[in-house]
């Protein structure tokens, strides 16, 4: 049960921004007021105040599929990815074959885990505006997620030829040659992509796999140090950073990484896992036990814990008296 250095699931997807973008937004009837007061707000990442204008809108207009849209795009903005997908379906089945919603359906899919569900969405699309680099970039992402890895990265690294400063081609091109073992070409890629948007956070994580996997200590570690200075109070990059140093044999301080992640994140399924996993390497099965117990209490939908409820009845067996 050893937690793998990291585990790269940040992908760069794009909300796209093609002429018909704005032609099929008038069509589901974004632009009407007091649709398009709303707007701004998720654009520019107030989920809470987007939320509560909606809420507020006669019943009326929440029987519509602008604001079944709408609040899909509060709850992937707030990242409760199941309740984005079944509000952009809702929005879907209110207005059949709009690509708005269908390109910010498949979005959220790729995001939960389903991206075979999103690549057929994203072919069609993708076939219909061939023009739209953003559409091509989220199929190619979609099929870099369900698997298609060489395809993807063939795809992506022609992306990134024809546009150079394309920050959403690099970083995913770097994901995918981490993806395929190319580790060369993912910490080159992954470099570029820093250099387009400094400190961000998923060329960080995703760069510290890469530079560890080529072997590159140094760049590994400093990449990890960068992160945690950027990102103090962020999980995945205190788990991350965790996990480099329980590889350098740093046991202690990695469990104070894990310990200071699920202070941060009480309701972090990873994180007490990462507590239970390291504790139970370690021989403290008192405290392995208690976070598994944890990790399975706080386990989102469609995780499997099944082999940790199997490890945890392992050690209470384990415990339990000699009759």
């Amino acid at each position: 049960m050893r937690r793998a250095l990291v585990a790269v699931t940040l992908v760069a997807l794009a909300a796209c921004s093609g002429p018909w973008r704005q032609r099929e937004a008038d069509r589901l009837g974004l632009q009407r007021n007091p649709f398009s007061n709303v707007r701004p707000m998720i654009e520019g990442g107030r989920a809470i105040e987007a939320r509560q204008a909606l809420a507020e809108l006669p019943s009326t207009l929440r029987a519509t599929p602008a604001w079944a849209y709408l609040m899909g795009r509060v709850h992937l903005l707030e990242g409760d990815l199941p309740a984005a997908i079944d509000m952009l379906g809702k929005a879907r089945n209110l207005a059949p074959g709009n690509p708005v919603v269908e390109n910010d359906l498949a979005v959220a899919l790729v995001k939960a885990g389903k991206a075979d569900q999103a690549v057929a969405l994203l072919d069609r699309l993708a076939a219909a505006h061939p023009e739209d680099r953003d559409l091509a970039l989220n199929r190619a992402v979609a099929r870099l997620a369900g698997g298609w890895t060489e395809e993807a990265q063939d795809t992506l690294a022609r992306m990134a030829r024809e546009r150079p400063d394309w920050f959403g081609a690099r970083f995913n091109l770097g994901l995918a040659a981490l993806t395929n073992h190319d580790y060369a070409t993912a910490v080159f890629e992954l470099k570029a992509a820093g250099h387009l948007k400094t400190g961000d956070k998923g060329v960080l994580l995703g760069l510290t796999a890469a530079c560890a996997l080529n072997q590159d200590r140094t760049c590994a570690e400093d990449t990890n140090r960068e992160a945690v200075a950027r990102y103090p109070g962020d999980p995945k990059v205190l788990l991350n950073w965790g996990a480099w140093l329980e590889e350098q044999g740093q046991l202690p301080a990695a469990m104070d990484q894990y310990r200071q992640a699920v202070r941060v994140a009480p309701e972090c399924a990873n994180c007490w896992y990462d507590i239970g996993r390291l504790a139970d390497r370690t021989g403290d099965i008192a405290t392995a036990l208690d976070a598994y117990r944890r990790h399975v209490a706080v386990a989102p939908p469609g995780m499997s814990v099944s082999a940790v409820q199997e490890r945890v009845k392992a050690l209470e067996a384990a415990q339990a008296p000699v009759q």
